[in-house]
């Protein structure tokens, strides 16, 4: 076979793999966006408030009982973490819903077995709960010792920023865990 036929047939090979990963990759991101329009219109509806308002009681709960641990004197009242010093309510946002509900979506999604996938949720999932709990107890301290200015500056501004930022750090280690995973599997078969 000429070195000309040769180099003509692999090139041909290359341009189905990078042809099939577009493909790949085209159905990866109208999957995403397809998730979370369904997710953004599922989320504005009155039954999902009602859905999400236990979790934000064990956000209070949980957040009551670290702070209480750390010698603050609250107690979670439904929603609220309330003390002598500074009381916060637990609302639609401040919940972390979203950033799971989108790093799960990103996660199965993706183009990979699900033997990859379910190590990520669970991890992921639970990194970005601890996040939150770490975020309404720092809140917590924000407004007991600063002004409401700054309360709302760190909770407005600095928390969502850091916590996109962790969620997407997040759902990139899992991916580069799960390509380097993968990789090993088919070198090793």
């Amino acid at each position: 076979m000429s070195k000309k036929r040769k180099l003509k047939r692999r090139k041909n090979s290359d341009d189905k793999t990078k042809s099939a990963q577009s493909k790949t990759m085209l159905i990866y991101y109208v999957s995403v966006i397809g998730f979370a329009l369904a997710y953004h219109i599922f989320s504005n509806q009155a039954w999902f408030l009602t859905l999400a308002k236990p979790i934000f009681v064990g956000y209070a709960n949980m957040g009551s009982y670290i702070l209480n641990i750390l010698g603050e004197g609250t107690s979670a009242n439904g929603v609220s973490i309330t003390s002598p010093f500074f009381s916060l309510t637990i609302k639609e946002g401040c919940d972390a819903i979203t950033p799971i509900i989108l790093y799960s979506m990103a996660i199965l999604a993706f183009p990979i077995s699900f033997r990859l996938k379910w190590p990520g949720l669970i991890l992921g999932i639970l990194a970005l709960f601890i996040l939150n709990v770490i975020r309404i107890i720092s809140l917590y301290f924000v407004g007991k010792h600063f002004s409401y200015e700054t309360f709302d500056f760190v909770h407005v501004d600095v928390w969502q920023i850091l916590f996109l930022i962790m969620t997407i750090f997040t759902w990139l280690l899992w991916m580069r865990w799960a390509l380097i995973s993968k990789s090993e599997q088919v070198k090793s078969a």
